[in-house]
């Protein structure tokens, strides 16, 4: 009886054992993936509040996170976080499907391209300055199509300071998560 039961033991730690070690294995090797689609919720959920309420400046840290991106995980990383994370969520918070999204979305992928360009300034200070002709370059654009001047230009400078949180607070945290 004794034999059995530790037969019985061993074929469970003879199964169990490598299940342990492949599913400790997938999680290390995906984690990338899960900090990367963790990243995404956070950054979806908040582009809806932000058009959902209607605030009248962007509040989501989808411009600072694809910079992050694009220095550490790629390029191919930010267009699918940028769509997934920014574009879908605001239409579907109900902002609808207009230029303004498109707009903001190519706006974002073309300072994430010129990212790349500027490698040779730390993360920091590229993001920093990849916010502020950000914004200009929104503002401008949000001017040229109709939209109030002294409205696009409130909401560029507080654009620009939640921005510049973003980069000053998380820049190093998040970089050592992202590895």
């Amino acid at each position: 009886m004794q034999l059995k039961v530790n037969q019985h033991v061993f074929r469970s730690l003879l199964f169990f054992i490598p299940l342990i070690l492949l599913t400790g294995f997938l999680i290390v090797k995906t984690l990338k993936l899960w900090i990367f689609l963790g990243l995404c919720l956070v950054s979806g959920t908040i582009v809806f509040i932000n058009y959902y309420t209607k605030l009248p400046f962007d509040i989501s840290p989808v411009f600072f996170l694809s910079i992050l991106f694009t220095s550490t995980y790629g390029f191919g990383y930010t267009v699918v976080f940028a769509f997934v994370a920014g574009f879908i969520p605001s239409i579907i918070s109900g902002k609808g499907l207009d230029f303004d999204a498109f707009m903001y979305l190519g706006l974002n992928l073309l300072m994430n391209f010129l990212s790349l360009q500027l490698q040779a300034l730390n993360i920091l200070t590229r993001g920093v300055v990849l916010s502020i002709v950000y914004s200009l370059l929104a503002a401008f654009m949000s001017v040229f199509m109709g939209s109030s001047t002294s409205k696009e230009m409130l909401s560029m400078v507080l654009t620009i300071i939640v921005n510049l949180f973003y980069f000053l607070k998380l820049t190093n945290p998040l970089l050592m998560i992202l590895g």
